[in-house]
């Protein structure tokens, strides 16, 4: 699942506390020190300008994306517990796996596609998701200035 997203004005302590916090929950066996420099290499990051794609969203194949290309991963080892892709494949497929080697540029529409899902665009209901997860994705749509974040 992807890091949480420094926020505009957010001091580096807390930005790593919450990010901590955030991968815990995401991974509760992945090592506290890989999860503290994962913290600090997103925090070294944040004003790296993060690629993202205007692809048509229809025409990504999401049955081919791992588990890295969605927002909300309850169990990595299963698919149907993989909701929200937002990123597209990259680096080929793997023929063991059926499914693109790494994550590949945040598709725009993508991204949308997901905040109308949370909305109920779908079901006319708006979705249940973890906190985390809808922090991580108003994150991108306020970084790519995307729905109410367009003026910011």
């Amino acid at each position: 699942m992807p890091l949480p997203i420094p926020n505009k004005g957010e001091e580096q302590s807390h930005f790593i506390s919450r990010c901590i916090a955030f991968e815990k929950e995401a991974s509760p066996d992945r090592p506290m020190a890989q999860v503290q420099a994962m913290c600090y290499e997103a925090w070294r990051n944040r004003d790296v300008k993060q690629e993202a794609s205007n692809q048509s969203w229809a025409s990504v194949d999401k049955s081919k994306l791992p588990a890295s290309c969605f927002l909300w991963v309850e169990d990595p080892a299963h698919p149907t517990t993989w909701h929200l892709p937002v990123y597209e494949g990259a680096g080929g497929i793997d023929p063991d796996t059926g499914r693109y080697r790494s994550r590949g540029p945040l598709n725009l529409g993508g991204l949308r596609a997901a905040a109308a899902c949370i909305a109920g665009a779908h079901t006319g209901k708006a979705m249940s998701v973890p906190a985390s997860v809808k922090a991580k994705l108003e994150g991108l749509l306020r970084r790519n200035k995307i729905g109410e974040y367009v003026e910011e």
